[in-house]
């Protein structure tokens, strides 16, 4: 990938945190980093300084969600010894990895969404045609005046005749100008709609858009989620069908595991009451005995799935521990287990918990086949801490995605919300994570 000079200022990361550019001014982080020279290859994590490692993840994650985010660091006590660094999110044309442009602005006046008084984007202008989405400026009724090369390529159209459209005769749906209306009063930036790319099929994307120059244009960005809405679509069906797997378990249990003791244990009922050999009648009470036990075990499995009681006796760090060794039982899987709670909470918040542990395992077992889980249950003042990370497992080669892992957590959105959790999805080298946090003073008994 070639940089210009533009990029002396700024670092590259990919997906992973792994370094892939350093430009020729990067002294200008400053404290950001601990070490220097900053070379290729390091992960990002290994050279922030640790006080700045939270709001940089933080920053991290917005980026990933909203393809860009700035956030100023104090790097002494003095207010003016700050550093402001603006995140950018860009995917190459035809590549699934996507990478972290990190930019220092130092000082920068009045950052809003890395937005500056330029022609074309604070995108940095060399990612401008490199970008896998759709960005173009338009003038306060929309009509045209720039677009970069991914959207020449989406529409096959040349650039010229482009702009002499309008986002009307592009971009499809009932609310577009209301929506630029609404830019142009600062009360919306962002709208679904559809266009016709140039397969003349209709695709559907996220329209975003921002006043910028002064307000005297609107600087757009389409991203195509017509992908997304597919994996979606596959994701939900292998949430049915995990779902139906468990119901399946249970039926398979009842049925060929419970089903043939009770009818062999009839059996044995029916020839005692027909039998006058003594040492016979010893044999039959002997194994109606064991069968009688063998059910008694299979049915107090079969009730601890649908309902744990040891979570309702003892709470929920020996429910989750007790769960988690009979998943790695079930599934041949590795799972390491932490907690510090030595507390009871509400019936109803510590099933709320099981049942997102319990689920949320199985769904990444069957969606992502990881090769171990680390779980960790927290308490901190008056927040609890859910912490699910998985390694990936390598030989699966299942190419897992943000999209991925955040439909599968998105699943279970309003238990979460029941529970007055917020998640965050965490992508690091080789794993992921998902951290809940549960204001559970709102749960206590």
């Amino acid at each position: 990938m070639i940089f210009t000079n533009s990029f002396n200022q700024a670092i590259l990361i990919d997906n992973h945190g792994i370094i892939q550019y350093i430009g020729s001014d990067i002294k200008l982080f400053g404290a950001f980093f601990t070490n220097y020279p900053i070379k290729l290859g390091q992960q990002v994590f290994d050279i922030v300084d640790d006080k700045f490692i939270p709001q940089f993840k933080i920053a991290i994650e917005q980026a990933s969600q909203q393809q860009i985010s700035v956030f100023t660091l104090r790097t002494n006590n003095n207010v003016n010894n700050q550093l402001t660094i603006v995140i950018n999110v860009f995917r190459p044309i035809n590549s699934h990895d996507y990478y972290y442009v990190l930019e220092v602005h130092n000082p920068i006046p009045q950052i809003e969404h890395s937005l500056k008084n330029t022609d074309k984007l604070l995108l940095l202008e060399p990612l401008f045609n490199q970008s896998y989405d759709i960005i173009f400026t338009t003038n306060l009724s929309g009509k045209l005046l720039d677009i970069n090369q991914a959207g020449i390529d989406r529409f096959g159209i040349s650039r010229l005749e482009l702009l002499k459209q309008s986002i009307q005769k592009l971009f499809f749906s009932n609310r577009l100008n209301n929506f630029i209306s609404d830019i142009l009063n600062h009360t919306e930036y962002e709208l679904r709609v559809n266009y016709l790319a140039k397969d003349r099929v209709k695709h559907i994307a996220e329209l975003k858009g921002k006043l910028i120059n002064d307000e005297s244009s609107i600087l757009f960005i389409a991203k195509d989620i017509s992908v997304a809405k597919l994996e979606q679509l596959k994701l939900v069906k292998r949430l049915i069908h995990s779902e139906e797997q468990r119901r399946s378990s249970v039926a398979y249990q009842l049925y060929d595991g419970i089903g043939p003791s009770l009818s062999a244990l009839k059996w044995y009922i029916h020839n005692l009451a027909n039998t006058t050999n003594n040492a016979e009648k010893e044999e039959l009470y002997k194994q109606s005995n064991n069968l009688i036990e063998e059910v008694i075990v299979r049915l107090n499995a079969i009730s601890e799935n649908i309902s744990p009681h040891i979570l309702k006796n003892f709470g929920i760090k020996p429910a989750l521990k007790n769960r988690l060794i009979r998943f790695q039982k079930e599934y041949n899987c590795k799972i390491d287990f932490i907690s510090d709670v030595t507390v009871r909470f509400s019936n109803e918040f510590e099933m709320g918990i099981y049942r997102i542990v319990e689920n949320l395992i199985t769904d990444l077992i069957l969606t992502c086949k990881p090769e171990k889980f680390i779980v960790k249950l927290i308490r901190k003042n008056v927040e609890l801490t859910l912490s699910i990370q998985f390694l990936e497992d390598k030989t699966q080669n299942l190419n897992i995605s943000h999209i991925t892992i955040n439909e599968v957590v998105v699943a279970y959105k309003n238990q979460i919300s029941i529970l007055l959790g917020t998640y965050t999805i965490y992508d690091i080298p080789g794993a992921w994570k998902v951290d809940f946090v549960f204001e559970n003073d709102n749960f206590n008994k």
